[in-house]
């Protein structure tokens, strides 16, 4: 067949199957607006075909950019998107990346279908490839949500975590405060008035031991 009566033929049908998106402007330069099931609703991605002389038996020129969504209210009643694409957080849109990579990645299904009408399955491939693409950039928002999120609890925990106690710790803390409540002078005025004699209970609480503690204990006088 004639390649620009298949070109006539495939845009006739590509007309009949999105009488609304597509934008024909001339016999071999079109645009179709795909509408994408996601969240935020509205968008849509905008596919650019141009066909050369030769087309199907080469592949179309393609181009894939951010779609103008069609100014319409939602019904309601309408179907629910599907749970695993819904968002949390800033709202997720497609960027100049992405939209990239939609075009090298339709490229290949238009190489993939050389000598055939390919532009009804390059159009079917890019909502599939673009939903995807969104789902993923949903999922990758989440998981820094949820990490920054542990994060501030992590630190809000430590607030409740006291520092652990060891024998050397509390001994330095003890020694600090012994000395800011200057129990030891008072301390050696008692011993000293007692003719340097202490009682069991000093001996205790100044952490005395082994034999220099024996030693006072049996010099103690019963109180």
């Amino acid at each position: 067949m004639d390649p620009l009566e298949e070109q006539r033929q495939e845009l006739e049908v590509l007309q009949s199957i999105y009488p609304e998106e597509i934008t024909v402007l001339d016999p071999s330069t079109y645009t179709i607006d795909i509408g994408l099931d996601v969240q935020p609703k509205g968008q849509c991605v905008e596919l650019h075909v141009k066909y050369p002389k030769d087309y199907p038996e080469v592949v179309p020129v393609i181009r894939i950019v951010r779609g103008q969504a069609p100014e319409e209210e939602y019904d309601s009643d309408e179907e629910e998107i599907p749970e695993s694409l819904d968002y949390e957080g800033e709202p997720v849109y497609l960027d100049a990346d992405d939209y990239a990579e939609l075009t090298t990645k339709m490229q290949e299904v238009a190489e993939e279908n050389v000598g055939m009408a390919s532009v009804f399955a390059i159009a079917s491939s890019l909502k599939d490839e673009a939903e995807e693409l969104h789902a993923s950039k949903v999922r990758s928002n989440e998981q820094k949500l949820e990490q920054a999120r542990k994060a501030v609890e992590d630190e809000e925990q430590k607030k409740f975590v006291g520092t652990p106690v060891t024998p050397e710790s509390f001994a330095e803390w003890r020694k600090g405060f012994r000395a800011e409540m200057g129990l030891d002078d008072i301390e050696a005025e008692k011993v000293k008035a007692r003719g340097g004699k202490m009682t069991g209970k000093e001996i205790f609480e100044k952490g005395l031991g082994g034999e220099e503690e024996e030693e006072d204990m049996a010099g103690l006088a019963l109180e």
